[in-house]
C-alpha cells in the first residue's frame, strides 16, 4: 500500500517535470516548419528526457493502480498540474498569481 502511494507521488512528479522540460525544449526550438521543429525536438535532450519521464510516470501509475482504486490514482496523477506550476515558476520564470498560489495550497491539502 505504501509502495502504491509512493508510486502515485512519483508519477505526479514525473508528469509535472516532463511537461516543464518539454515546454522548455519547444520554446527554444527553431521555428523552421513542422519537420524542422519535430527533427529538432527529437535531438533535444530536454524533450527526449521529458518523453522518458512520461513513460516512467505511466509505469508508476500501473504499479499504483494494482493496489489502489482507480479514482485515487487519477486524483494523485492530477496533482502533477501543481508540480508543473511550481517547476515552471522556478525553472522557466513564470509568475504565479495570488489565486493560483491559493489553488496550489488547496491541491496540497
Amino acid at each position: 500500500m505504501v509502495l502504491a502511494v509512493l508510486a502515485v507521488a512519483g508519477a505526479a512528479l514525473c508528469y509535472g517535470t516532463a511537461a516543464v522540460l518539454q515546454a522548455a525544449a519547444v520554446a527554444r526550438a527553431a521555428r523552421t516548419g513542422l519537420t524542422g521543429l519535430l527533427g529538432g525536438l527529437a535531438r533535444d535532450p530536454r524533450y527526449v528526457g521529458g518523453l522518458a519521464l512520461v513513460g516512467g510516470g505511466f509505469l508508476l501509475s500501473l504499479v499504483a493502480v494494482r493496489a489502489l482504486p482507480l479514482f485515487v490514482v487519477q486524483a494523485g496523477r492530477a496533482s502533477s498540474l501543481g508540480v508543473t506550476a511550481v517547476l515552471a515558476a522556478v525553472l522557466l520564470g513564470t509568475r504565479l498569481r495570488r489565486h493560483e498560489v491559493g489553488a496550489l495550497g488547496g491541491v496540497a491539502e
